[in-house]
């Protein structure tokens, strides 16, 4: 008996291992290429989360004062006045942290730690002593990048992210230089010609005469 004829096109095909290779090769490329704009993407939406939540719950704790009959500002933050049931969430809060730290220290605007990390007091900063609301934030690349975002994120002026002050730098002074006081000024000469000086005479240079 003759041996059964196979049919070609059952035969099973893959890919070699050299496809396999530039499959993955440029997957990599493809990830390098998106990674850094997905990364981008991200922090920019964390910023604009933080600066609603910071700026909704500023105005929110300013409508309880007034509320209030001496101006103070509430002791706590309480759930019960959000739609959700609770303060909005911190996107970069980390497990173990707590969602706000509470405090009352006269003249602090900031926390004396602005960056956010797994032994962080608070993703939130509220200082009852004059109701400022502050949201920690990642550090970036540099001290200079992290304490930018920072003021984006909670619309302030912070020198240093060990400061617990805003601080704005001193207005330059549009005003004028003051001519009186500087130098002195001159009169000007005094009129020789006719009609001029005091005394309505003409002061005239001697006559030269010239030899013939």
């Amino acid at each position: 008996m003759g041996q059964p004829v196979r049919n070609p096109s059952s035969r099973v095909t893959g890919f070699t291992l050299v496809e396999l290779l530039i499959v993955v090769v440029m997957l990599g490329i493809l990830a390098t290429i998106a990674l850094p704009s997905a990364t981008h993407d991200r922090a920019e939406a964390v910023k604009s989360a933080l600066k609603a939540n910071v700026q909704g719950v500023g105005m929110l704790l300013e409508y309880k004062r007034q509320q209030t009959t001496d101006g103070s500002f509430p002791a706590t933050l309480e759930g019960a006045w959000f739609a959700s049931g609770s303060l909005p969430g911190h996107p970069d809060q980390m497990a173990g942290v707590p969602q706000t730290e509470t405090v009352n220290t006269s003249g602090a605007t900031h926390p004396a730690n602005k960056i956010i990390t797994s032994g962080s007091t608070g993703a939130y900063w509220y200082n009852t002593s004059n109701g400022a609301f502050r949201a920690r934030v990642k550090a970036l690349d540099s001290n200079a990048e992290t304490l930018d975002y920072y003021n984006q994120v909670n619309g302030s002026h912070a020198i240093a992210l060990g400061s617990i002050v805003d601080s704005r730098p001193a207005a330059a002074s549009s005003a004028p230089a003051d001519d009186t006081g500087g130098g002195s000024t001159e009169p000007p000469p005094a009129d020789t010609t006719a009609g001029g000086g005091t005394g309505g005479t003409t002061t005239r240079p001697p006559a030269v005469t010239r030899p013939h």
